[in-house]
Protein backbone atom coordinates (compact mmCIF):
# COMPACT_ATOMS: atom_id res chain seq x y z
CA UNK A 1 0.00 0.00 0.00
CA UNK A 2 1.21 3.28 -1.16
CA UNK A 3 2.34 5.32 1.45
CA UNK A 4 0.55 9.18 1.93
CA UNK A 5 3.53 11.82 1.04
CA UNK A 6 3.47 15.17 2.59
CA UNK A 7 5.06 17.93 0.69
CA UNK A 8 6.32 20.98 2.28
CA UNK A 9 5.98 23.07 -0.48
CA UNK A 10 3.06 23.26 -3.51
CA UNK A 11 2.59 25.76 -6.10
CA UNK A 12 0.14 25.61 -9.21
CA UNK A 13 2.10 26.81 -12.33
CA UNK A 14 -0.50 28.60 -15.16
CA UNK A 15 -3.38 29.66 -12.31
CA UNK A 16 -3.19 33.36 -12.56
CA UNK A 17 -3.25 35.46 -15.86
CA UNK A 18 0.29 36.99 -15.46
CA UNK A 19 1.67 33.66 -16.12
CA UNK A 20 -0.10 33.42 -19.39
CA UNK A 21 2.33 35.86 -20.70
CA UNK A 22 3.13 34.46 -24.59
CA UNK A 23 6.14 33.23 -22.91
CA UNK A 24 6.71 30.56 -25.70
CA UNK A 25 6.52 32.89 -28.49
CA UNK A 26 9.27 34.78 -26.66
CA UNK A 27 11.44 31.95 -26.36
CA UNK A 28 11.33 30.90 -29.33
CA UNK A 29 12.29 33.99 -30.60
CA UNK A 30 15.43 34.33 -28.34
CA UNK A 31 16.62 30.83 -28.58
CA UNK A 32 16.47 30.98 -32.66
CA UNK A 33 18.32 34.17 -32.42
CA UNK A 34 20.89 32.44 -30.01
CA UNK A 35 21.06 29.30 -31.43
CA UNK A 36 22.28 30.71 -34.67
CA UNK A 37 24.90 32.84 -33.09
CA UNK A 38 26.09 29.92 -30.99
CA UNK A 39 26.17 27.38 -34.35
CA UNK A 40 28.66 29.66 -35.86
CA UNK A 41 30.81 30.49 -33.25
CA UNK A 42 30.97 26.33 -32.86
CA UNK A 43 31.67 25.75 -36.33
CA UNK A 44 34.94 28.32 -36.37
CA UNK A 45 36.17 26.47 -33.33
CA UNK A 46 35.22 23.09 -34.89
CA UNK A 47 37.74 24.11 -37.60
CA UNK A 48 40.95 25.32 -35.62
CA UNK A 49 40.34 22.53 -33.62
CA UNK A 50 40.86 19.34 -36.24
CA UNK A 51 43.47 22.02 -37.66
CA UNK A 52 45.58 22.02 -34.37
CA UNK A 53 44.85 18.46 -33.53
CA UNK A 54 46.19 17.61 -36.77
CA UNK A 55 49.62 19.39 -36.30
CA UNK A 56 49.77 17.15 -32.87
CA UNK A 57 51.36 13.65 -31.78
CA UNK A 58 48.12 11.60 -30.58
CA UNK A 59 49.82 11.22 -27.24
CA UNK A 60 50.90 14.82 -26.78
CA UNK A 61 49.49 16.59 -23.66
CA UNK A 62 47.89 19.54 -26.32
CA UNK A 63 45.57 16.58 -27.45
CA UNK A 64 44.22 15.59 -23.75
CA UNK A 65 43.63 19.20 -23.76
CA UNK A 66 42.02 19.35 -26.75
CA UNK A 67 39.68 16.32 -26.32
CA UNK A 68 38.72 18.31 -23.15
CA UNK A 69 38.09 21.11 -24.73
CA UNK A 70 35.85 18.50 -27.80
CA UNK A 71 33.75 17.96 -24.51
CA UNK A 72 33.13 21.05 -23.88
CA UNK A 73 32.12 22.38 -27.80
CA UNK A 74 29.74 19.11 -27.93
CA UNK A 75 27.67 20.53 -24.57
CA UNK A 76 27.20 23.42 -26.56
CA UNK A 77 26.39 21.99 -29.32
CA UNK A 78 24.25 19.85 -27.04
CA UNK A 79 22.33 23.29 -25.42
CA UNK A 80 22.02 24.54 -29.00
CA UNK A 81 20.06 22.01 -29.96
CA UNK A 82 17.33 22.50 -26.96
CA UNK A 83 17.47 25.91 -28.17
CA UNK A 84 16.33 25.04 -31.58
CA UNK A 85 13.45 22.79 -30.10
CA UNK A 86 11.94 26.33 -29.11
CA UNK A 87 11.66 27.51 -32.86
CA UNK A 88 9.51 24.19 -33.49
CA UNK A 89 6.68 25.22 -31.23
CA UNK A 90 5.92 28.58 -32.69
CA UNK A 91 3.04 27.10 -34.81
CA UNK A 92 0.17 25.40 -32.06
CA UNK A 93 -1.39 22.66 -34.03
CA UNK A 94 -3.54 21.34 -31.54
CA UNK A 95 -5.64 17.87 -31.89
CA UNK A 96 -7.33 15.02 -29.94
CA UNK A 97 -4.33 13.35 -29.37
CA UNK A 98 -3.10 9.92 -27.76
CA UNK A 99 -1.68 10.12 -24.37
CA UNK A 100 0.42 6.77 -24.50
CA UNK A 101 1.75 8.24 -27.93
CA UNK A 102 2.57 11.41 -26.71
CA UNK A 103 4.05 9.40 -23.21
CA UNK A 104 6.36 6.71 -25.73
CA UNK A 105 7.46 10.28 -27.91
CA UNK A 106 8.73 11.90 -24.62
CA UNK A 107 10.81 8.72 -23.80
CA UNK A 108 12.45 8.64 -27.40
CA UNK A 109 13.22 11.72 -26.60
CA UNK A 110 14.78 11.11 -23.69
CA UNK A 111 16.96 8.74 -24.90
CA UNK A 112 17.89 10.21 -27.71
CA UNK A 113 18.87 13.01 -24.94
CA UNK A 114 21.48 10.59 -23.54
CA UNK A 115 19.52 9.28 -20.83
CA UNK A 116 18.53 5.73 -19.25
CA UNK A 117 15.04 4.89 -19.07
CA UNK A 118 15.30 1.54 -17.44
CA UNK A 119 15.02 2.98 -14.17
CA UNK A 120 11.46 4.61 -15.58
CA UNK A 121 8.20 3.36 -14.60
CA UNK A 122 5.07 3.55 -16.15
CA UNK A 123 1.74 3.62 -14.28
CA UNK A 124 -1.71 3.65 -15.75
CA UNK A 125 -0.71 5.59 -18.78
CA UNK A 126 -2.87 3.41 -21.06
CA UNK A 127 -5.94 3.50 -18.92
CA UNK A 128 -6.62 6.84 -20.49
CA UNK A 129 -7.54 7.36 -24.03
CA UNK A 130 -6.68 10.84 -24.68
CA UNK A 131 -5.91 14.49 -24.25
CA UNK A 132 -6.44 17.95 -26.75
CA UNK A 133 -3.37 19.63 -27.41
CA UNK A 134 -0.35 19.58 -30.01
CA UNK A 135 1.35 16.52 -29.55
CA UNK A 136 4.48 17.98 -30.34
CA UNK A 137 4.84 20.46 -28.08
CA UNK A 138 3.52 17.97 -25.47
CA UNK A 139 6.11 15.45 -26.13
CA UNK A 140 8.70 17.81 -25.76
CA UNK A 141 7.63 19.26 -22.77
CA UNK A 142 7.08 16.29 -21.06
CA UNK A 143 10.76 14.62 -22.28
CA UNK A 144 11.87 17.96 -20.35
CA UNK A 145 10.50 16.94 -17.06
CA UNK A 146 11.09 13.40 -17.05
CA UNK A 147 14.94 14.25 -18.01
CA UNK A 148 14.42 17.01 -14.87
CA UNK A 149 13.50 13.93 -12.64
CA UNK A 150 16.51 11.74 -13.97
CA UNK A 151 18.70 13.87 -13.03
CA UNK A 152 17.57 14.56 -9.52
CA UNK A 153 17.35 10.92 -9.23
CA UNK A 154 18.62 8.31 -11.59
CA UNK A 155 17.63 5.09 -10.06
CA UNK A 156 13.67 6.20 -9.58
CA UNK A 157 11.18 7.97 -11.53
CA UNK A 158 7.94 7.21 -11.99
CA UNK A 159 5.17 8.64 -14.64
CA UNK A 160 1.79 7.68 -13.88
CA UNK A 161 -1.73 9.66 -15.49
CA UNK A 162 -5.20 9.78 -13.50
CA UNK A 163 -8.63 11.07 -14.48
CA UNK A 164 -8.37 14.95 -12.82
CA UNK A 165 -10.99 17.96 -13.02
CA UNK A 166 -9.13 21.86 -13.14
CA UNK A 167 -11.22 23.12 -10.39
CA UNK A 168 -9.22 19.80 -7.94
CA UNK A 169 -6.67 22.40 -8.10
CA UNK A 170 -9.08 25.54 -6.92
CA UNK A 171 -8.66 26.93 -9.50
CA UNK A 172 -10.66 29.73 -11.97
CA UNK A 173 -10.70 26.94 -15.10
CA UNK A 174 -12.91 24.03 -14.90
CA UNK A 175 -13.46 20.76 -16.82
CA UNK A 176 -12.24 17.66 -17.32
CA UNK A 177 -8.43 16.89 -17.03
CA UNK A 178 -5.61 14.24 -17.12
CA UNK A 179 -2.90 14.19 -15.34
CA UNK A 180 0.20 13.47 -16.02
CA UNK A 181 2.99 13.11 -13.00
CA UNK A 182 6.58 13.07 -13.04
CA UNK A 183 7.73 12.07 -9.52
CA UNK A 184 11.33 11.51 -8.51
CA UNK A 185 12.85 10.63 -4.90
CA UNK A 186 15.81 13.55 -5.53
CA UNK A 187 16.76 15.66 -2.77
CA UNK A 188 13.77 18.27 -3.64
CA UNK A 189 13.73 21.76 -4.51
CA UNK A 190 14.77 24.40 -2.13
CA UNK A 191 12.13 27.17 -0.92
CA UNK A 192 14.16 29.79 -1.95
CA UNK A 193 14.62 28.48 -5.75
CA UNK A 194 11.36 27.62 -6.25
CA UNK A 195 9.93 31.12 -8.15
CA UNK A 196 13.03 31.45 -10.28
CA UNK A 197 13.26 27.19 -11.26
CA UNK A 198 11.06 28.12 -14.41
CA UNK A 199 13.18 31.03 -15.43
CA UNK A 200 15.25 30.46 -19.03
CA UNK A 201 18.94 29.76 -17.97
CA UNK A 202 18.06 29.43 -14.46
CA UNK A 203 19.49 25.94 -12.84
CA UNK A 204 20.74 24.74 -9.18
CA UNK A 205 22.95 21.59 -11.04
CA UNK A 206 26.21 21.84 -11.76
CA UNK A 207 25.73 20.77 -15.56
CA UNK A 208 22.31 22.17 -15.56
CA UNK A 209 21.56 23.94 -18.81
CA UNK A 210 18.21 25.79 -17.03
CA UNK A 211 16.09 25.01 -20.21
CA UNK A 212 13.96 22.26 -19.77
CA UNK A 213 11.82 23.86 -17.02
CA UNK A 214 11.10 26.93 -18.90
CA UNK A 215 10.50 24.67 -21.94
CA UNK A 216 7.88 22.44 -20.02
CA UNK A 217 6.12 25.82 -18.50
CA UNK A 218 5.25 27.43 -21.93
CA UNK A 219 4.28 24.47 -23.35
CA UNK A 220 1.70 23.71 -21.18
CA UNK A 221 0.32 26.89 -20.86
CA UNK A 222 0.20 27.51 -24.62
CA UNK A 223 -1.77 23.77 -24.32
CA UNK A 224 -4.40 25.49 -21.81
CA UNK A 225 -2.91 23.43 -19.18
CA UNK A 226 -1.66 23.94 -15.89
CA UNK A 227 1.50 22.59 -14.15
CA UNK A 228 1.14 21.99 -10.15
CA UNK A 229 5.10 21.37 -8.32
CA UNK A 230 4.80 19.71 -5.08
CA UNK A 231 8.30 18.62 -3.31
CA UNK A 232 9.84 18.45 -0.06
CA UNK A 233 12.94 16.10 1.46
CA UNK A 234 11.32 12.70 -0.14
CA UNK A 235 11.43 14.16 -4.05
CA UNK A 236 9.55 16.15 -6.21
CA UNK A 237 6.40 15.48 -8.13
CA UNK A 238 5.52 17.70 -11.37
CA UNK A 239 1.94 17.14 -12.55
CA UNK A 240 0.62 18.10 -15.95
CA UNK A 241 -2.89 18.87 -15.99
CA UNK A 242 -4.22 18.96 -19.30
CA UNK A 243 -7.64 19.33 -21.10
CA UNK A 244 -9.27 16.35 -22.31
CA UNK A 245 -11.57 18.90 -24.84
CA UNK A 246 -10.97 21.84 -26.47
CA UNK A 247 -11.01 24.71 -24.14
CA UNK A 248 -10.39 28.63 -25.25
CA UNK A 249 -6.90 29.50 -25.20
CA UNK A 250 -4.80 31.61 -22.73
CA UNK A 251 -4.46 34.95 -23.68
CA UNK A 252 -0.85 35.70 -25.04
Amino acid sequence: MATEVSWATERVIGAVAHDHDGCLEALSHLAKGVSHDLNNTLQGIGIGMELVYGCLEKDSAASGYLSLMSSATDRLRNMSERLREFNQFLEYRPTECSLTSIVDQALARVVIAGYEIKHIEKDRIDDYGHVFGDPLQLSAGLSALICNALEASPSSVTVSAKQENFDSLQVAKQGAAVSIRIADQGPGIEEKHIDNIFDPFFSTKEKGRGLGLPLARAVVLKNNGLIRLRTGQRGSEFSLFLPIHPTKPHEA
